[in-house]
């Protein structure tokens, strides 16, 4: 399948803090595509999806605490600047590292985890029959397949049915599977994003919950996916262990220091979050799962966790709510609380480079291209009231909100870091202007955690608090992967990943020869979330005696390389990569 990829594109991300998700890599002539259902690029398609994983496991309980701490440590070592009589008796230098210190290796901590679901929800995941639906089944659905599906399928089917021929569909293009093969080339560490690890601890979870303990219903990769992030991103104590005031740093080597640790509580709770996800999640934990989320009533992250007590999950509730409460504590900061915090309710599903003009009768037009070589107007909308006749370069962003009653796509033209224009498309009672005030632009979210985090990092260089545990903090990451890692080699595939561990990537330690058949299984890979039945795998490798071969030169790498990819049940191919 060829396909027309802009060169020179950037690397698509989410802010950690904010939550914003840019999605780069489009054309601006291309943003009234991305306005019509079925429109939305099709080689856009993994890299939206990918980024939305990531939005979802941050707008949760440990998300939003993550968020807080790091406005925290900012907080403190602004009023610490300035000189303003601080709130409490405490040293803000310290307060700002207790808290930049836990943000950061939380962070890290839950990196892997996060890549690793982004990517399977890119390469693997398959929506089912769960009434649980991920926002990654919607934006499948609704975005793609206007290029190749006819009206009446797109009327005709469900909504996991479009998504699932969308995702089936780009799977199949030379985008994605490029995409795979750099994943597998991946070293397996954990430092620089962790890819590879954090992908194959979420895909052999998935294995080994469906083939080992017999969870079938986690073939549906909406509600395994969402049976993650409510056991580690929705846990109210890892929140907790977050932002609690009372949980301070311990130096000594002994019981109770160690026990007692910020960071160690912290470290302790996630084991013990992924020891959960291994050996305790069962069909009544799902069951539940499918009835709360899958109902049309609200809910709540407590509502799902019916193994914590009460009066437990009423004491975290408290302390994360008053450490919400005291993020600001000086009116004229609470400008970057709504900053980083409102945009956390929206996902940007494309930011274009744009001309914009404001004319004399207030309208907003945005063209492509700069003032000297504008090549044409791409769309028009009324300027917020107020806003002169001017030009300049800016932006134009389309956000995604489900805030509304209804799910929406709203437009905002920037003039630099100002909004010039917003509008909601198809409703004319929205109020563009009451938006824009709590809605600031991705762009400026994006520079301002930026320039925050520059800040941070400088004063607190030499602090030896927050250095002790960042600089300990790789280590101590990649020996719980690789815990889990290994616990999966032992149990699915009966191998040893300590040579993975020591090489540079997997194509390091191949020799040429072998390189064509590694390409072929990426290329597999990509077949059923990788879990592939007999029909299947005739259907991704037709001719019977390659077929046979391509299955024997995998298994071979097991003694060969002693890296197994790939163990058989009964008329299954499982591949763990």
């Amino acid at each position: 399948m060829s396909e027309k990829i802009p060169s020179g594109t950037v690397a698509s991300s989410v802010e950690q803090v904010s939550n914003a998700v840019l999605v780069t890599g489009g054309h601006l002539q291309q943003a009234g595509y991305i306005l019509q259902p079925g429109k939305y690029p099709q080689y856009l398609m993994s890299s939206l999806l990918h980024e939305c994983a990531h939005w979802e496991c941050f707008s949760t309980p440990v998300g939003e605490a993550l968020a807080d701490a790091f406005l925290r440590s900012w907080r403190y070592l602004e009023l610490d600047a300035k000189n303003i009589e601080l709130l409490d008796d405490r040293d803000a230098q310290y307060e700002a590292s207790l808290a930049f210190t836990r943000y950061t290796v939380c962070t890290e901590l839950l990196r892997p985890l996060s890549e690793g679901m982004a990517l399977f929800t890119e390469f693997d995941y398959l929506p089912g029959s769960s009434p649980v639906t991920a926002l990654s089944t919607t934006l499948a659905a609704i975005l793609f397949g206007g290029d190749w599906m006819s009206d009446e399928d797109r009327r005709s089917l469900r909504l996991n049915e479009l998504a699932t021929r969308n995702l089936l569909r780009a799977r199949g293009s030379t985008t994605v599977l490029a995409r795979k093969e750099n994943l597998l080339c991946q070293p397996f560490e954990t430092k620089d994003g962790g890819y590879l690890p954090g992908y194959y601890f979420v895909k052999n979870l998935r294995n080994y919950l469906v083939s080992n303990r017999g969870l079938h219903k986690l073939l549906d990769g909406d509600l395994f996916l969402y049976v993650i992030r409510v056991v580690v991103f929705g846990d109210l104590e890892l929140a907790r262990l977050i932002v609690d005031p009372d949980v301070d740093f311990h130096f000594g080597t002994g019981e109770p220091f160690q026990s007692e640790d910020a960071i160690n509580k912290i470290l302790k709770r996630f084991q013990t979050l992924l020891e959960f996800l291994v050996h305790d999640v069962d069909e009544k934990f799902i069951d539940r799962l499918e009835e709360i989320v899958g109902s049309e009533k609200p809910w709540h992250w407590p509502d799902l966790r019916p193994d914590i007590a009460d009066d437990i999950v009423a004491e975290h509730l408290s302390v994360i709510n008053q450490s919400f409460s005291e993020t600001s504590p000086l009116p004229e900061l609470d400008v970057v609380s709504d900053l980083v915090k409102t945009n956390r309710r929206l996902l940007c599903l494309a930011s274009f480079d744009a001309f914009i003009t404001i004319n004399d009768v207030g309208r907003c037009l945005v063209y492509a291209g700069e003032q000297e070589n504008i090549t044409e107007m791409v769309m028009g909308g009324a300027a917020l009231p107020g806003i002169g006749p001017k030009s300049g370069a800016g932006s134009l962003e389309i956000y995604f909100t489900n805030e509304f009653d209804d799910k929406a796509i709203i437009c905002v033209a920037h003039l630099g870091a100002e909004g010039v224009a917003c509008f909601r498309l198809n409703n004319k009672g929205f109020d563009a202007t009451k938006f824009m005030e709590r809605r600031p632009s991705f762009r400026a979210a994006a520079e301002t955690q930026a320039e925050m985090a520059q800040f941070i990092a400088s004063e607190l260089k030499d602090d030896v608090v927050s250095s002790h545990y960042i600089d300990q903090s790789d280590i101590l990451v990649q020996g719980i992967y690789m815990r889990y890692c290994r616990a999966f080699y032992d149990e699915i595939q009966k191998g040893d990943l300590s040579i993975l561990e020591k090489s540079k990537s997997i194509l390091d330690m191949l020799e040429p020869d072998d390189y064509g058949a590694f390409s072929q299984y990426a290329r597999v890979s990509l077949f059923n979330g990788g879990i592939i039945p007999e029909e299947l795998m005739a259907a991704a490798i037709e001719d019977t005696q390659a077929r046979a071969d391509f299955l024997a030169t995998i298994e071979g790498f097991s003694s060969k390389y002693r890296i197994p990819l790939l163990h058989q049940q009964g008329k299954l191919s499982i591949l763990s990569l």
